[in-house]
């Protein structure tokens, strides 16, 4: 019989699809041995997500070996359990953890995780908080939670937020990577999301050319057409003539709706070209296919190009002409109907002569 002492693990071989997550942090808590093993086996878990979902309960979720494993959060009074790790019999995927009411929960549980799968030079665990309680403060969650600077990403899916929310956020987690916000922001905070590094809106929101000059973030993703072809034409002007707006790379609307303002008084100039590449690299593993797009100077010599594609709208700011595509990028922008593609431009006044993957563009001039 083993005693506790006695190592869990031996080899690789001991990890394999019958010894799941719940199994290995149940059991490796009694030797450093399986500890040490553990970390030298250099298994990664990038990140962790944590979802303080609209039930009341709280869940951490945790991709382990390409299988999803689901922790649900219970407060228990019984000694005896604390952190326990209890599989659910219908669903061996998803397990209770028991934590004591003192503590927090989450927090142990994390600090559990980072201690067997993080390389011990980093000591943080990258995490993904979605917030979907409507009843509960987002304020007070992350104050008990004290995890900031391991936090990347953030959802806001709460049907409402408040003005101490988004401030406290605005505060304390400007350092987030990633920011998806499907809420309904209060009044001057309509551009609230639009501070952080990369972001998502999916609300009713509609915002306005001065919202855009004053983001600080790199990719903006606009899914719910939060914006019309006048507010956009507005920027555009104005990104082209103030040289603002460093960190910009692209501003990409779903269901936009076409507008006749979006081109107001870009006039066509004679006889200005440069080149750049045809395809521009773009995240999620896509890229813009930009033969056939609009482009714009500015007065610092950096290029942003208008591609329109059915119902979406992308302006795309080239730091490098060429961009490289990695095998496995799917295009973004697959040309199904070129004649309607070709109409547009003439509209414009837009001109392209291709060279292989090296393309000239005249471009639009104040």
């Amino acid at each position: 019989m083993e005693d506790s002492t006695t190592p869990l693990l031996y080899s690789i071989e001991d990890l394999d699809p019958g010894m799941d997550l719940f199994g290995i942090l149940e059991n490796t808590n009694r030797t450093d041995t399986d500890k040490k093993f553990l970390r030298e086996c250099r298994i990664v878990i990038p990140f962790v997500e944590i979802k303080f979902d609209a039930d009341g309960k709280d869940r951490v979720i945790v991709n382990f070996k390409n299988r999803i494993f689901v922790f649900e959060m219970q407060v228990t009074k019984e000694s005896t359990k604390y952190g326990k790790i209890e599989p659910h019999e219908d669903s061996p995927l998803v397990a209770t953890y028991f934590y004591p009411k003192c503590q927090n929960g989450t927090r142990m549980l994390i600090h559990r995780i980072t201690l067997l799968f993080v390389n011990p030079a980093h000591r943080e665990m990258n995490l993904h908080l979605q917030f979907r309680d409507p009843n509960r403060s987002i304020v007070e969650i992350l104050e008990e939670l004290k995890m900031v600077n391991q936090t990347t990403k953030m959802f806001i899916n709460k049907p409402r937020v408040t003005k101490d929310e988004l401030e406290y956020l605005n505060t304390h987690y400007s350092h987030l990577e990633v920011m998806i916000f499907r809420s309904d922001a209060p009044d001057e905070l309509e551009g609230f999301a639009l501070n952080f590094k990369r972001v998502g809106v999916n609300n009713t929101i509609q915002l306005c050319a001065e919202h855009l000059n004053q983001m600080r973030c790199e990719h903006l993703h606009l899914r719910n057409g939060n914006i019309n072809g006048s507010e956009l034409n507005k920027f555009i002007r104005s990104w082209r003539a103030a040289n603002d707006l460093p960190n910009l790379r692209s501003i990409w609307v779903q269901n936009y709706e076409e507008s006749p303002d979006l081109y107001k008084g870009l006039h066509f100039p004679e006889g200005k070209s440069t080149r750049r590449g045809r395809k521009y690299k773009f995240y999620h593993n896509m890229y813009w296919d930009c033969f056939k797009a609009i482009d714009i100077k500015r007065n610092d010599g950096t290029c942003g190009t208008i591609v329109r594609w059915k119902d979406e709208f992308a302006f795309l700011v080239w730091k490098e002409m060429f961009h490289e595509i990695p095998d496995g990028y799917t295009v973004a922008n697959p040309e199904e109907d070129p004649e309607q593609t070709t109409n547009e431009l003439s509209r414009s006044g837009q001109g392209a002569s291709m060279v292989k993957e090296e393309i000239t563009f005249n471009f639009f001039k104040k």
